[in-house]
């Protein structure tokens, strides 16, 4: 006689930046086990995969993970592990380093996983004046934008992330779409902008909207105030 076949509670909650409302399982023992390997790796690259490949398995709708904004990624990531393992979690945190006794500082501090949300910034734009005839339309870097972040080596990693965001450049009468060139064309393109227009560039990620909760208490030694703000896929792999 075989074993019974496994039932899953279903939940649903919405992409933050297409606003498209999907279904999800809670993740199995395995996923955790997964998830609980590459997260001793303390590897981005491997982080990033591995919830991805959760979100992959454990979401009922057809979504293509793989192209999802970075933010949407680490949302839809808390909110299966809120109703994987339990919606507190519980983070440990320490003084700075002028306090008496750093090791006796440290404190741990509940958080709610269903409290965090994008925050949307009022003046965010995916479109880009350059000049007075040419825009660039953007979208969010993808969670694999962030190996460009942490590799320290490629001095060209920052106007990589930029080059993999820009959607198409276009004027009045003519459009670029990027798929159809190459990512050196585009490298170079950006290269060639001046400070003003790169400038603006910037302004785009800076305002870009983010996954993040500000966590606020005193040190039990020196009395401190102490404001820590937790963002990104490290801080949310919980």
């Amino acid at each position: 006689m075989g074993l019974p076949t496994q039932t899953y509670p279903i939940f649903t909650t919405t992409i933050p930046s297409t606003k498209q409302k999907i279904s999800f399982r809670p993740f199995l023992v395995s996923e955790q086990k997964s998830l609980l390997i590459a997260d001793e790796t303390q590897d981005f690259d491997t982080m990033a995969k591995t919830v991805k490949e959760v979100l992959k398995n454990t979401i009922q709708d057809d979504i293509d993970i793989d192209n999802l904004a970075s933010v949407d990624i680490e949302y839809l990531f808390t909110q299966v592990r809120a109703k994987s393992v339990g919606e507190i979690v519980e983070l440990r945190f320490g003084c700075t380093d002028e306090c008496t006794d750093i090791e006796k500082s440290f404190v741990v501090i509940p958080v709610d996983l269903t409290e965090i949300e994008v925050d949307f910034p009022k003046d965010f734009s995916d479109t880009i004046q350059l000049s007075e005839n040419m825009w660039m339309k953007m979208k969010l870097p993808t969670i694999d934008a962030g190996k460009y972040a942490v590799d320290s080596d490629d001095q060209d990693a920052d106007l990589k992330v930029i080059a993999g965001c820009i959607e198409t450049i276009y004027t009045k009468d003519e459009l670029w779409n990027m798929q159809e060139n190459s990512t050196d064309e585009i490298l170079n393109f950006i290269r060639n902008l001046t400070t003003k227009q790169f400038d603006e560039v910037e302004k785009f990620f800076h305002n870009m909207p983010v996954l993040h909760k500000v966590i606020e208490w005193d040190c039990p030694v020196c009395k401190r105030h102490n404001v820590r703000e937790i963002r990104g896929l490290k801080d949310f792999f919980l």
